[in-house]
């Protein structure tokens, strides 16, 4: 057995090309929310209510809480349900024509029925839920029912109707309530209204203090106005949301029954649950809260206030439940189809009650607690000297209130709101791709619970280009330098060896390693060609190659996982005839299977065995003695069969919990990609200078890929040169 390896020493000068290649990674899911929506179609005469009266204007209040962009997104109030408690309704006006469901009387001798005789109930109604008829105006939740509960046949108020329809609304699935009224403080206690260290209110009036503060019936409200009453009201109904006026009285703080709303149990929690908004309202001409509004001042619990300190230890805030709406509006008048200016918190409010049933609509499943911290969370704060004391959490914006709050993430529990992978990574695909119908609308929540459609399909895949554009020579070399699997790494080092099995020298053993320090990946081959004839040979060749964090050059990260390592074994068949002095013809098979070990931290569950393949073919023409030029056809290595396990929340069920679904998705691809090449070589062995040992050799090479790294109609092309010198 005769065991030979070359030895020298080469310098080499090479160049790389390529051009025309597509591919990218998409990482922006925000997307999903703000994708090319059309507002257009909704600002017309009716949105801007510019054919009621020449010279006045409503505000504009649909645009400023950016309403039309709820709307483009298909968010109208659609199957959500408005209650107005207040003065009745015009039940006769275009404006409520096939949207007011129910109807009910809380005042004992009223011969008025369900008539509205003030005018106020009426326009609320129009503001939140005005038909959109392309006449007068158009409400904010214009698809949604209306509930009318009747309290007052004049501008006077009780409460405990009020308190008897908020009851009455839970009853019939309601989804928010607007109460636009307010009680007034007593003049009595104007001069000794005072702040705490920290900016919350409160009154030192000896008479104040026992009556509110101290007194034996006294709740630590002003009026003994009582939480646990409004508590009881709701009756545990905890998908409701109560929306009130702060009132129009100009002052520091809003007016009962907004106290509520940050009112708190003996235990800390809070009475109504978090289920209560106190709207303000905001002037578009001074882009600032309107003179005549109540402010966002915070009025501290009684039994929460230290006068003598000068502390408050209330936990929440009334900035927390603020939110401000525009104040000014064209409404439904209370006789016939005819329209009248309003303007007040209580038009404001009813502003809010319109938005609360849009998100309702666009998310079901909230409970009314969440959507308060939904609108106050997404609220303005664009506005001149800011400050939560006055403007609360800021300006309605429907437009932010409708896109994903905070992170995306996909669910992995049945909870929408615990755990999540946060969205990102890819899946980085050379020679697969995931192909799965399930992946192109996979629901994502946002940091409030709400669920979000994307489609993974195309936004988390990428392509990368193979780790070796290899030279076409190669692939006339069918028993050395060749191997498709190469591509898939870099590799820092390389050693051959080769050997003689016989004294005629008929046929050979090869051993090929190539290795990555860096990462710690190796491809080895071995081989034995067969001289059969002194123009035929055939080589057959087995390897191991193994990758880390990857399998056939295919990686993941981020939400879809990751790959421990991965181990391909592969075997070759390949040939070559010469059919004259200067021609001969080549060809080459390798077939693999591949074992990849998962990390199942994402989506990605696991990932089967993937069988593999890759041939090429060609021929080479001797142009001289010591030059060759070269054509090729060839597939690089393609997943044949093999597929992952994707488990994906899809939805939510009915009592919206997360609904996940496991799909198998093949990595085979649906296109294959075919490349010619094309190639000129001088080879190595000839001396520059007759009789010099400096020997050199050139290889150039061009090479046009179709359907480039399995994208259909996707072209790729690479060039490039190889100079060696030996010496």
């Amino acid at each position: 057995m005769k065991l030979s390896r070359k030895m020298s020493t080469s310098f080499i000068i090479a160049g790389l090309l390529g051009w025309n290649t597509a591919f990218a990674l998409q990482d922006d899911y925000d997307a999903v929310a703000s994708e090319g929506i059309n507002i257009q179609q909704y600002l017309d005469s009716e949105f801007y209510a510019d054919g009621i009266s020449a010279g006045k204007t409503n505000d504009n209040y649909l645009d400023a809480i950016n309403a039309e962009y709820a709307w483009a997104r298909g968010f109208t109030g659609l199957g959500s349900k408005i209650v107005i408690i207040d003065s009745g309704i015009n039940m006769g006006h275009d404006e409520f024509a096939g949207s007011i469901t129910d109807t009910k009387s809380f005042l004992r001798r009223s011969r008025t029925g369900i008539t509205d005789r003030v005018g106020h109930g009426s326009g609320l109604a129009s503001i939140a839920a005005g038909n959109r008829d392309g006449v007068g105006v158009v409400g904010v939740a214009f698809d949604a029912d209306i509930a009318v509960a009747k309290v007052t046949d004049n501008k006077r108020i009780g409460f405990s109707q009020v308190r008897n329809a908020v009851t009455w609304a839970g009853d019939i699935g309601a989804d928010v309530a607007n109460i636009s009224a307010n009680g007034s403080y007593s003049r009595t206690y104007k001069r000794n209204w005072k702040q705490t260290s920290d900016g919350a209110w409160y009154n030192d009036h000896k008479r104040y203090v026992k009556n509110f503060y101290n007194g034996r019936r006294s709740t630590g409200f002003y009026g003994g106005e009582s939480p646990d009453r409004w508590a009881k009201a709701l009756n545990g109904n905890t998908d409701l949301v109560i929306v009130n006026s702060a009132g129009n009285g100009g002052l520091a703080f809003p007016m009962n029954p907004a106290p509520m709303a940050y009112a708190t149990n003996d235990d800390g929690s809070l009475a109504l649950n978090g289920q209560m908004l106190v709207v303000g309202a905001y002037d578009l001409n001074s882009n600032n809260i309107a003179r005549y509004s109540n402010r966002a001042g915070h009025l501290c619990q009684g039994k929460n206030l230290d006068m003598k300190g000068g502390t408050c230890a209330d936990e929440y805030r009334m900035s927390d439940f603020y939110i401000m709406a525009p104040g000014n509006a064209f409404t439904a008048s209370k006789k016939g189809d005819l329209y009248n200016l309003q303007t007040g918190t209580s038009q404001a409010a009813a502003v809010v009650s319109g938005a609360v049933a849009v998100v309702k609509q666009a998310w079901p499943h909230m409970t009314a607690a969440e959507t308060v911290t939904l609108l106050t969370t997404t609220a303005s704060k664009d506005i001149d000297g800011y400050n939560p004391d006055v403007h609360g959490s800021g300006l309605l914006d429907l437009e932010k209130a409708t896109r994903p709050v905070g992170a995306l993430g996909l669910p992995t529990s049945s909870s929408r709101y615990d755990s999540k992978v946060a969205l990102g990574g890819a899946f980085v695909g050379v020679s697969a791709a995931l192909d799965g119908d399930g992946l192109s609308q996979v629901m994502v929540t946002d940091e409030l619970g709400r669920d979000y459609y994307v489609d993974l399909a195309t936004t988390a895949q990428t392509k990368k280009r193979r780790s070796v554009e290899f030279n076409p020579i190669t692939k006339a070399n069918f028993y050395g330098e060749y191997n498709p699997y190469n591509q898939f790494n870099n590799y820092t080092k390389s050693n051959k060896v080769s050997f003689a099995m016989d004294r005629n020298e008929t046929t050979f053993m090869d051993m090929k390693m190539d290795f990555n320090e860096e990462t710690q990946v190796a491809n080895f081959e071995m081989g034995h060609t067969t001289k059969l004839t002194n123009n035929a040979n055939y080589r057959i060749g087995f390897g191991v190659m193994n990758e880390k964090n990857a399998f056939m050059g295919n990686y993941m990260s981020g939400m879809f996982g990751s790959v421990d390592q991965s181990v391909t074994n592969y075997m070759n068949i390949g040939g070559n005839y010469a059919l004259n002095d200067r021609v001969t013809a080549f060809g080459n098979f390798y077939t693999g299977y591949t074992d990849t070990g998962m990390e199942t931290t994402g989506i990605i569950t696991d990932v089967s065995g993937t069988q593999s393949y890759s041939w090429s073919a060609g021929f080479d023409v001797k142009t001289t003695k010591a030059s060759s030029v070269g054509f090729t056809l060839s597939q690089p290595v393609t997943i044949a069969t093999g597929s992952v396990d994707v488990t994906l929340p899809m939805g939510l069920d009915a009592k919206g919990n997360t609904v996940f679904e496991t799909e198998r998705v093949s990595l085979a691809p649906s296109v294959q990609e075919y490349d010619f090449g094309a190639y000129y070589k001088f080879a190595d062995n000839v001396s520059l200078v007759e009789g010099s040992k400096v020997k050199a050799g050139f290889t150039a090479y061009a090479e046009h890929q179709m359907n480039y790294l399995n994208q259909s109609d996707v072209k790729n092309n690479v060039a490039g040169f190889l100079a060696t010198f030996t010496f």
